[in-house]
């Protein structure tokens, strides 16, 4: 340690982790301070360690970057106390150093300036020594600083003070009598002083003989003094006062005697009287406390008998797991309580046998990173981190306060492979029927005791740590259901239960907090919902009076319409625009797909769990096809999606971005649920966008874009719902739309960088982040992507400065304040990309005069239109080529390809008899959905045919071999036609596949799987096939295609039908008909 010039070396060597293969007890935490949402901890071997949300330096590391696990900072620490945003230490020596936001002096180092590294806390003006020594006790409110000082040989000790001096004066007098904002430099503020308290801008001081002294802001009467006049130096207010806390606005101390009192705001209930009223005199609250805590706004009292009581916001469950966000009387916590700290939103325990429980809101990671020390802590609703997640909620004492089953039933679910959200999503669900239940109860109305169930989902969510957007569409969910279910109850007409459950949702929605749009694409899918629910029962009472009966129609497009209707619907009534509300009905009609598929096979914590336990080859196929059944039901969403789009009247490009938005959406859903990072997240949903997008016709120069929004807006998603890491999700986000954009053939550099801008300003408004926090994260991803993409540095600049320029638009930002963040981000990206500072200033002045309409834009967007141009070249020709390749055959004349057909037609009979074509047909058909969908087709086809030439009623075609041999010969044909070129345009739909199995993978793959794997098991080939060889190649082209259907139906006809004398002539088919 060096002290030269207020300079300190910082401590590099070590991390907690580390002593895992040591002997975690060999890390004992000697001290912890829990701040606004940062932590730091002092070891007992003084080394000191920080870590949590960063953004002025105050974890210390260096950087300004959040930090998910400690960070070592110095050595020889020996107490440590956290502000909102700033840190404090003392050393071994008594010196006092500082560190992070610095905006009114509280870091005592006389500038204004934050420090991401420990600077020395100096002395004042006249002291001996021109640092602060001898600290024996510090504290920190929201932006000042208190330290004791105990000077050897001295008796009484010294309490300083500096930081912000501001209090709101309630009057005239007070006004007069305030002292500047900001003390810079500590202060001597009183003497004989043995424990101190810094609430957000007030403080208390305790003198040995009980005198309790306070001073600073009072407007809710949290100094004591029964006024509401404010102290700009300290007064005595108690006597006989044991220990004290404060916090927001609120103050509590202990008594001699045991009594805890509360004065000041009481909103949430933060002093524990049992009522939200501000009290300006001390208030008995408690009897027998021996100690007490204060967070923010939630406080705790450890009982003499060991036991933990707590109460006041609880709106992250930080005063316990589970309960009302608001928990106004005090309620047991914990048991065999030896210490307790509090923050801003989370809560750290230290029980007397030495374990550590945390929990509460772990927005920057601040709680997880306990384990890294090696200790026992246990984490609530995080099955991810590695930490015992069950601890905190069976150490939780029970009350009426809430519903216990519901965190129970999330328990179980976390237990059982679902990620946290899907748990919570289990916990909000049974909190709403609870609270429907209890409603009913005590005799509301259905619209009553909808909106009690949307307000018991949110807490229950919000307790198990979901973030308020998450929460507030999991009280829409558990509202329009309520709504829909006492509707339908209650004999409502089905048109009624669909409209009660959406607005149902749009309330609940509201009154959790969403703005009016998202609110309304809630109530919008509510309905859709609403809507599945009665099509799927309609559709259940028709099966069961004919379940012979085979439907012309596809049943799934007939409810997926209905669902679309009624979302779109409901979404106008809501007020969205109308393309706005056809996106909400296709997103609607994707999730009822969706479902569906999911129904028919595994969930995606079952596939996660066959994929992590398969150890044969057999369960390692099956855990291969698992997944490809996600991948299945995530296309099935995008194309209804698609369907659902263009019969509510949008254009082919925009039902085509419906569905790869949609599939992109849903494939996120899924694997998310089966545990997968952001990254693979983000990887199968771009790629799922990209094949939905194929298949609904899009042109190959907009896919690109499309795959890296669904990649770009799943990733954004996956970090917020389910790590809680929100400070990279727009970098990230940037990233991967970059890369996926790539990957789906878009190469040039200025597309590439605009879609990695897009993605990430996308991500920063979707998360609800400040406006020039939108630009500034905009403006670092399209650096990012420019230098990636190999541009120089000054372009590099100019993209991000018009990046940030867009984005800041975007927000909300004026002219003014868009051009000053376009000039910001560009500078910054230049500094970054090796550029002078004079340089990146020029460049950043050029962005500046652009947005303000100086100087006129650059030629970069008519640069764009020319590349995205040349990109639709260059796939246009590609697709010729491909066409062109397609339309190629290996025989010259119609009569080889007809002669080739027969000849490999009939090998099948060569090795087996042909009636085991029936053994796999029945085989086939239990093995696939895709299967049978291509025989229904077939044979409508040959029936249709045979009935246009005027024949006779055909056989049980799927009972006869010689029809059979002859579909899996097309069948085979097919299959081999794909693996000769799976880039064919158009994929199956050029085989003449029916549109319920439309996409390649899902059509030719899943035939292939059940065709063979029925020939493997009846045949015993070991070639898993029926045909030996490989079928001809016949393509399109001089009529081969039709003739070779003619040709195997002809070949048909004589054995099924009996064809009168008057028979059209067969050369007359026309080749223009559906079948040909």
């Amino acid at each position: 340690r060096s002290h030269a010039g207020g300079a300190w070396t910082s401590f590099t060597g070590g991390h907690p982790g580390d002593a895992r293969s040591h002997g975690c007890r060999r890390m004992e935490i000697a001290e912890i301070a829990v701040g606004g949402f940062h932590f730091l901890a002092v070891l007992a071997n003084g080394d000191c360690y920080a870590w949590g949300s960063n953004q002025f330096g105050q974890v210390g590391d260096g950087s300004k970057q959040d930090r998910h696990s400690p960070q070592p900072i110095m050595r020889e620490v020996k107490h440590v106390a956290a502000g909102w945003y700033h840190s404090l230490a003392t050393l071994e020596t008594g010196e006092c150093v500082a560190w992070g936001r610095n905006n009114a002096g509280q870091l005592g180092d006389g500038t204004k300036d934050d420090k991401t590294r420990p600077v020395v806390v100096i002395a004042p003006v006249g002291a001996e020594n021109p640092i602060l020594e001898h600290v024996i006790q510090l504290k920190a409110g929201q932006d000042h600083s208190l330290a004791i000082s105990l000077q050897p040989g001295r008796a009484r000790s010294q309490l300083y003070a500096w930081g912000g001096n501001i209090s709101a004066p309630a009057t005239t007098i007070d006004m007069i009598t305030r002292v500047s904002d900001c003390v810079m430099v500590p202060q001597i503020v009183l003497e004989d002083v043995k424990s101190i308290t810094a609430g957000r801008n007030h403080s208390f001081a305790l003198r040995k003989t009980g005198e309790l002294f306070a001073w600073g802001k009072n407007s809710f009467g949290q100094l004591g003094d029964c006024t509401l006049l404010s102290k700009n130096s300290p007064s005595k207010v108690m006597d006989k006062v044991a220990s004290h806390a404060a916090g927001v606005d609120y103050s509590l101390v202990v008594l001699e005697s045991g009594t805890l009192m509360g004065f000041g705001c009481n909103t949430a209930g933060r002093l524990g009287n049992g009522n939200t009223e501000h009290q300006q005199a001390p208030t008995p609250l408690l009897e027998g406390v021996k100690s007490v805590t204060a967070g923010h706004n939630h406080a705790f009292a450890i009982l003499q008998n060991g036991d933990c009581v707590g109460w006041g916001c609880n709106l992250y469950g930080c005063v316990r797991v589970g309960g009302d966000p608001e928990i106004p009387a005090p309620i047991k916590v914990l048991s065999n309580v030896d210490k307790i700290y509090a923050g801003g939103c989370n809560t750290i325990a230290r029980l007397q046998n030495g374990e550590y429980i945390v929990w509460g809101r772990n927005w920057h990671g601040q709680i997880a990173a306990l384990e890294e020390f090696g200790l026992s802590a246990a984490l609530n609703w995080r099955p991810n981190d590695p930490v015992r997640g069950q601890v905190a909620l069976e150490s939780m004492a029970s009350t009426d306060g809430y519903d216990v089953k519901a965190l129970m039933a999330s328990k179980a679910a976390i237990k059982a492979g679902k990620t946290e959200k899907d748990a919570a999503a289990v916990a909000a669900a049974l909190a709403g029927q609870a609270a429907v239940a209890t409603a009913l109860r005590k005799g509301a109305s259905h619209e009553q005791a909808a909106a009690a169930a949307g307000k018991a989902a949110f807490n229950a969510a919000s307790t198990a740590g979901m973030p308020r957007v998450v929460a507030a569409n999991f009280a829409a969910v558990a509202a329009g259901v309520a709504a829909r279910e006492l509707a339908d109850s209650a004999g409502a007409s089905k048109e009624d239960a669909i409209a009660a459950a959406g607005r149902a949702a749009y309330a609940a929605g509201k009154a959790a907090g969403l703005d009016d749009a998202r609110a309304a694409q809630a109530g919008a899918q509510a309905a859709g919902e609403a809507a599945y629910y009665f099509a799927m029962k309609e559709k259940a009472a028709k099966e069961k009076e004919a379940p012979e009966e085979e439907e012309d129609n596809d049943p799934m497009y007939e409810v997926t319409m209905q669902v679309a209707e009624a979302a779109e619907k409901l979404g106008k009534e809501f007020g969205l625009t109308e393309s706005t509300a056809v996106w909400a009905a296709g997103y609607a009609a994707g999730r009822a797909a969706c479902d569906a598929a999911i129904a028919a096979g595994l969930r995606p914590e079952e596939v996660a769990k066959l994929d992590k336990t398969a150890v044969s080859q057999i369960d390692k196929a099956a855990a291969k096809d698992a997944w490809k059944g996600l991948e299945d039901a995530s296309q099935q969403a995008g194309y209804y999606a698609n369907a659902a789009g263009l019969e509510l009247g949008l254009e082919e490009f925009e039902a085509a971005q419906i569905a790869a938005a949609v599939a992109g959406y849903f494939s996120g859903l899924l694997m998310s649920s089966a545990w997968k990072g952001y990254v693979e997240v983000a990887e199968w949903s771009a790629r799922m966008a990209n094949q939905a997008a194929v298949t609904a016709g899009m042109e190959q120069a907009h896919i690109p874009k499309a795959a890296a929004k669904s990649a770009a807006k799943e990733a954004a998603n996956w970090l917020l719902e389910e790590d809680r890491r929100t400070d990279i999700a727009p970098s990230e986000a940037g990233r991967l739309a970059n890369i996926e954009a790539n990957k789906a053939g878009l190469h040039s550099a200025v597309p590439l960088v605009i879609i990695a801008g897009e993605a990430a300003c996308d991500a920063a408004l979707f998360l609800e982040m400040p406006a020039e926090k939108v630009a500034e994260e905009t403006g670092t991803a399209a650096a990012a992507a420019a230098a990636v993409n190999g541009l120089r540095a000054e372009p590099i600049a100019s993209h991000a400065g018009k990046a940030a320029a867009k984005a800041a638009f975007a927000a909300g930002m004026i002219t003014e304040d868009a051009a000053e963040a376009s000039r910001k981000a560009a500078y910054a990206a230049g500094i970054d990309a090796g550029m002078t500072p004079d340089g990146a200033a020029g460049v950043g002045q050029r962005c500046y005069d652009q947005v303000m309409g100086i100087v006129p834009e650059s030629e970069d967007e008519a640069e764009v239109v020319q590349v995205e141009a040349k990109e639709e070249k260059v796939a246009e020709e590609e697709k010729k080529k491909k066409k062109k390749k397609y339309g190629s055959s290996q025989f010259e004349t119609q009569e080889e390809a007809e002669a080739a057909v027969a000849a490999w037609t009939k090998s099948a009979a060569e090795k087996y008899e042909p009636e085991i074509h029936v053994s796999v047909h029945q085989k086939a058909r239990s093995f696939g959905r895709a299967y049978s969908l291509m025989w229904q087709r077939y044979r409508k086809n040959l029936e249709e045919e045979a009935t246009r030439l005027g024949l006779a009623d055909p056989v049980d075609l799927d009972k006869d071999p010689d029809s059979l041999q002859t579909f899996h010969a097309k069948l085979m044909k097919d299959i081999y036609s794909y693996h000769q070129d799976d880039a064919i345009p158009g994929g199956a739909i050029q085989f003449g596949w029916p549109p319920e199995a439309w996409d390649i993978f899902v059509g030719v793959k899943a035939c292939e799987k059940a065709f063979t794997q029925a020939a493997k098991l009846l045949t015993f080939d070991e070639n898993e096939q029926l045909f030996s060889g490989d079928p001809p190649l016949l393509h399109e082209g001089h009529g081969q295609q039709l003739s070779e259907i003619f040709h195997w139906t002809q070949r048909q006809l004589p054995q099924k039908y009996s064809p009168p004398e008057s028979s059209a002539d067969p050369s007359e088919i026309n080749s223009e008909s559906e079948f040909g």
